[in-house]
């Protein structure tokens, strides 16, 4: 037996200059709806909550013309209390030819 489930993502990003044509700001936030909280399941079982919510927050600096070095913090939250939170950190390098 099928059962349909419908997921949705929500995402907003922004970014400012913080030095102008060299350093920007950015921030990024998206809300995951996995869908399974609405599902029926088998009596007896506890649903699963898999929402989860992810905030990246960091810099953008242009260390040379198309050349950019991206530190970041990446933040994931989750509604169900059996799974922690995560907590990641990137450098992110961007070369364009």
């Amino acid at each position: 037996d099928f059962e349909t489930i419908t997921a949705t993502c929500f995402s907003g990003f922004a970014n400012v200059y913080v030095v102008k044509k060299k350093l920007k700001a950015l921030a990024r936030y998206d809300i995951y709806q996995s869908g399974f909280n609405d599902a029926e399941i088998q009596p007896g079982l506890k649903a699963p909550k898999t929402n989860a919510n992810l905030l990246i927050a960091g810099l953008d600096y242009t260390l040379a013309k198309k050349v950019h070095v991206m530190p970041n913090v990446q933040i994931w939250t989750f509604e169900d209390g059996n799974i922690g939170s995560t907590n990641d950190f990137f450098i992110h390098l961007e070369f364009k030819l």
